[in-house]
């Protein structure tokens, strides 16, 4: 009687430690599939973080751009309306309607280039404007 109740004894161990092991191994692989998530987690955030770093980057550049060309176009306003040329009637940039109104004056009007050298030279805000056009540019 003692060795069948040491043998149920064993026997409930036995099953004890199997159910164990199999939480143990259970847990285990749930734990290394949460880390499999974590992981892919956080390169996701990597990712994203490189994303918005890129935007913010491509943010600054265009902000910094628009303050280029705002500045450009204020130095052109005053040369255009020295030698009577006006933007064109487009949807493009301001700056852009700008010059191509330079550029489609001179096409039709050849004496529109003598009409921005003497503006140069009699007008000295002209003549500061176009300086500060070229030094700007050149950046």
């Amino acid at each position: 009687m003692e060795n069948i109740l040491i043998l149920a004894g064993i026997f409930v161990l036995i099953i004890a430690f199997g159910i164990i092991a199999f939480a143990v191994f259970r847990t285990n692989a749930n734990i290394k599939n949460i880390n499999r998530t974590l992981e892919f987690q956080y390169n996701l955030f990597v990712k994203m973080q490189a994303v918005l770093k890129n935007k913010s980057a491509t943010n600054a550049v265009a902000e910094n751009a628009e303050m280029i060309y705002q500045d450009l176009l204020q130095n052109l306003i005053p040369v255009m309306a020295a030698i009577d040329v006006m933007p064109r009637n487009t949807n493009e940039h301001p700056l852009w309607r700008a010059l191509g109104g330079i550029m489609d004056e001179y096409a039709k009007n050849p004496f529109a280039l003598e009409k921005l050298r003497r503006a140069i030279k009699n007008n000295g805000e002209v003549s500061r404007n176009i300086d500060n056009y070229i030094s700007l540019s050149a950046i």
